[in-house]
């Protein structure tokens, strides 16, 4: 006769690897991080969110995990618009410390509630922003263009309409005096991925440069409930200077990959730059970058 205590045990023992990996594929929503980086060294802000993959209506209640990566800034609003509508704002004052050294990295979770009522129905451009006041006084913001499905019985809009909208994922990278760079994912997978699947991303407004990266992490705590992920240089898939306005085709081969969650990173180096006056940045102009960050699930 088998003993159930010894069976839990060792169903828990085969289920924990699964379970601190992030769990298993969730129909109903996908993590997506947006990243803006005021220098290349530090300065990094991350802003993640579990994006629902269905209809929403009346308050949404989002947690926006906030990482602030060897960044001396203070966040101080976290919030959220569509094209031309606010849904909803949290103000805050997250710091991180920072002495131009040693590195650092603070992870904050953030309440943010969403009126998606203010909206029109139908698939709307959700813009999730995370901004800070930089010790010059400048603005260093990170904003998202994700797609988000309203239905709340009010008139629909062309916005709808627009072919393979709702697989849309973009970031945009914004400091004060530089020209904003941004890098868009054209088709964010909404179901598991098996065999072969191309990835298509494209940057906009000012890029010079395009790379694009799979399983690059941080020390980074993953949105939600998820552990945090071990430093990992990933593979490079793409580097190359140049304007990409049109899509690039990323293909990757899932077999080789193991079943769970992957992470695909594409950077846009913006052509314009940002000098700093505090004390340890230095006096050196840099270039503005902003990261889409995307997790897709293999499932061979």
């Amino acid at each position: 006769m088998k003993r159930p205590g010894i069976l839990a045990a060792l169903l828990a023992a085969i289920l924990a690897p699964c379970l601190a990996s992030g769990q298993g594929f969730d129909p109903n929503e996908i993590p997506v991080e947006l990243q803006t980086w005021w220098f290349p060294a530090f300065g990094h802000i991350h802003s993640a969110v579990r994006l629902p993959l269905g209809p929403v209506s009346g308050m949404l209640k989002l947690d926006v995990r906030v990482v602030l990566h060897s960044n001396p800034s203070t966040v101080f609003r976290v919030y959220a618009t569509t094209e031309s509508t606010d849904l909803g704002s949290t103000k805050v004052s997250l710091k991180c410390p920072y002495d131009g050294v040693h590195e650092n990295t603070c992870a904050f979770s953030v309440p943010l509630n969403l009126d998606t009522t203010r909206a029109k129905d139908g698939w709307r451009e959700l813009r999730l922003k995370t901004k800070a006041l930089t010790p010059d006084g400048k603005t260093n913001y990170v904003s998202s263009s994700l797609a988000l499905r309203i239905e709340n019985g009010k008139t629909d809009s062309d916005y709808s309409k627009q072919a393979g909208a709702e697989k849309r994922v973009g970031g945009v990278s914004y400091y004060t005096g530089v020209k904003a760079t941004s890098v868009r994912f054209e088709n964010q997978p909404r179901v598991p991925l098996s065999g072969l699947y191309t990835f298509k991303v494209r940057t906009a407004d000012s890029s010079s440069h395009l790379t694009v990266d799979l399983d690059k992490t941080h020390f980074i705590p993953a949105v939600g409930t998820w552990p945090e992920t071990p430093p990992s240089a990933g593979s490079n898939l793409f580097d190359k200077a140049g304007t990409f306005s049109s899509p690039v085709a990323i293909p990757i081969d899932t077999r080789t990959l193991a079943n769970g969650w992957h992470t695909l990173a594409a950077k846009s180096t913006g052509v314009g730059s940002a000098a700093s006056v505090c004390s340890y940045c230095g006096p050196e102009p840099s270039a503005l970058s902003g990261v889409s960050k995307i997790w897709f699930y293999v499932q061979n």
